[in-house]
């Protein structure tokens, strides 16, 4: 071990039996209920992420359980050490987190209807038709949705599954504007009478987040990891398994 790496282990260990701890958010299949049988997109990236820094000698522990966005925000804002992945950058968190350099993945917003309506809305104009767009409550999906002028928003809906259902119930009546991930595998894995409409309407990169107090030595190592495992390829194949057909 190089003085540098012994150098970075004292100024980590003896801080609690971790060093980092990667949190997880109830959103399938970025994470999985029982990630070591059938890991999420997320659970991946933090296997991978485990496994480099424990060669730097980073002791790194993995939420088993779920958490509340919000909490987790609240956790990853107030506890150095504590990480996250899977979130958009905007210029309120921005002030809150460290964003990692290294993007993980991207996302492109979409629109889910009923498998017998015809409508394929090709931009973001189009969805103003009046009819009425489910979005999720509180998510950066609804207030995009809600700055594009004549778009009759239903932002009243707290999963995906529960809104999808929604527009399964309603043959013609509504729509669903969300991420390509979510709902191509909640369609896929619960069987609903709904399409994806093959148009992506926005992409976005999906970024790492840490305390802004986090030590130098260590955001180091998490920057030069994801670097890592951007480089090889890791990251890019990881998304592969969750947006490939």
């Amino acid at each position: 071990m190089g003085a540098w790496l012994l150098c970075a282990s004292s100024l980590l260990w003896g801080q609690g039996s971790y060093d980092v701890r990667l949190l997880r958010q109830d959103s399938e299949p970025k994470y999985m209920a029982d990630s070591k049988w059938s890991p999420g997109l997320c659970d991946r990236i933090y296997a991978g992420l485990q496994a480099r820094l424990a060669d730097k000698g980073v002791r790194v522990e993995i939420d088993r359980g779920f958490t509340p966005i919000k909490r987790i925000l609240l956790m990853v804002e107030e506890e150095p050490g504590f990480v996250f992945c899977g979130t958009e950058r905007n210029a309120e968190r921005e002030k809150r987190f460290v964003y990692a350099k290294t993007p993980l993945y991207r996302l492109s917003n979409v629109v889910a209807v009923h498998k017998n309506d015809p409508w394929n809305p090709r931009t973001m104009a189009e969805l103003g038709t009046g009819k009425p767009i489910a979005a999720l409550y509180g998510s950066a999906s609804a207030r995009f949705l809600q700055s594009t002028p004549g778009v009759s928003v239903y932002a009243r809906y707290h999963s995906p599954l529960e809104a999808l259902k929604a527009v399964a119930q309603s043959d013609r009546g509504m729509a669903f504007f969300y991420y390509d991930l979510g709902v191509a595998y909640m369609i896929r894995e619960r069987s609903l009478p709904v399409r994806m409409v093959p148009h992506r309407l926005r992409t976005v990169d999906q970024w790492m987040i840490y305390n802004r107090q986090t030590s130098p030595v260590l955001q180091a190592m998490i920057e030069e990891t994801l670097e890592a495992m951007s480089a090889s390829g890791e990251l890019d194949e990881i998304q592969r398994l969750y947006t490939d057909p």
